[in-house]
């Protein structure tokens, strides 16, 4: 587990917005469902990262070309790509008192005919178990297969589906932002084909100027 840099107050991470709508009305009863009768931090984490993970699906591994823009979109369409499911794992995190918020990472993909460079979104936590701000990969999906089962033990270190390679150009930003930047939001707002966006769109790394 990597020390992570806050960029704003600590408020900020609990911060209800249109995005994220931690107060949204079926935001706040998924995550009333998923951690009823759990008493543990750890145990209402477990349970909204395990949802997340493995109940919603990527959108690109299913196939589907419409955007998700906001959690409460990726609550209706049960599906995201990684920037909207961990829009959605902060909104139920949020929603029960748990400050959250977003970190990336910089991957290369050399499968097909395009190798290039891509943003991958992740969520993170503060655990006032272990008073510290841990990273959880809540995308799933068909790259992550063989992925653990969530336990509440699972979700007191960083869970990482992919470690960067700093030898070939990849990066571990170690940044938690309150809010995705306006180049993730803007690629989400102008796309209307999900496929597409992935494949062509994403940024390549995170404006850390902005």
């Amino acid at each position: 587990m990597k020390p992570l840099r806050l960029t704003a107050d600590i408020d900020e991470y609990l911060e209800n917005t249109h995005y994220v709508g931690s107060e949204s009305k079926v935001v706040s009863e998924k995550a009333e469902r998923l951690c009823s009768g759990l008493a543990s931090e750890p145990e209402k984490v477990a349970a909204c990262f395990d949802y997340v993970r493995d109940c919603i699906a990527h959108t690109v591994d299913i196939g589907e070309s419409i955007v998700a823009k906001t959690a409460d979109d990726v609550l209706d369409l049960e599906h995201g790509t990684c920037y909207t499911k961990s829009l959605l794992l902060v909104a139920l995190l949020r929603s029960i008192d748990i400050p959250s918020g977003f970190c990336y990472q910089r991957l290369y993909e050399d499968e097909g005919d395009d190798p290039h460079f891509f943003l991958h979104g992740l969520t993170a936590y503060y655990s006032s178990v272990k008073d510290a701000w841990i990273r959880l990969d809540a995308r799933g999906g068909a790259k992550d297969a063989d992925a653990p089962a969530v336990t509440p033990e699972l979700v007191l270190d960083d869970y990482l589906a992919f470690e960067p390679d700093q030898s070939i150009g990849e990066v571990d930003y170690l940044e938690v932002l309150p809010q995705h930047p306006e180049q993730v939001v803007a690629i989400l707002e102008i796309s209307s084909n999900c496929i597409r966006m992935i494949e062509e769109d994403l940024p390549t790394f995170l404006d850390e100027s902005a």
